[in-house]
């Protein structure tokens, strides 16, 4: 607590965190605890968060069996913060995505299933539909279709 006042403010709430977590006063489930400790050091060092997510990512793959649950856990928390789609994140997110696929197959398959669900909704994008119809006469599939142009293009399925 001391020490993050000391850095400085953004590290503040992270320091009260670990003062209720030391009196075994915080009141919130641990996953709880987990988002709030990742978040609050993600505020102060988010420019290093690729090497953590690296980090974190060999830990899972190399380190003991004991604390795969709770480095998943805390991947879960960081990939809310960190973008996979920049080119930098290219090989460390195929790396996310090898090591974690391999825990579907584990007592661990939950956790796996919502990192890879959380990369995939991120990862994903909606396309914009054209607001009006297009051209007709400019393309020979339109010309003999037995849709209207209400139900090629407006229609919801």
């Amino acid at each position: 607590p001391q020490v993050s006042s000391e850095l400085g403010s953004k590290l503040e709430n992270l320091g009260t965190v670990m003062i209720l977590y030391s009196r075994k006063t915080f009141s919130k489930e641990s996953f709880q605890w987990t988002k709030c400790v990742v978040k609050y050091l993600y505020d102060t060092y988010a420019h290093m968060g690729l090497h953590m997510l690296a980090f974190l990512i060999e830990v899972l793959e190399k380190g003991w069996q004991q604390v795969q649950l709770q480095v998943l856990s805390v991947l879960h928390c960081m990939l809310h913060y960190i973008d996979l789609s920049s080119a930098q994140a290219q090989p460390i997110s195929a790396d996310l995505l090898r090591v974690v696929a391999k825990y579907l197959d584990s007592a661990h398959w939950k956790e796996a299933m919502k990192i890879l669900k959380l990369v995939v909704t991120r990862s994903s994008s909606l396309q914009v539909v054209p607001q009006g119809p297009p051209e007709i006469n400019s393309s020979p599939f339109f010309m003999h279709s037995s849709y209207s142009d209400s139900e090629v293009f407006y229609k919801k399925d």
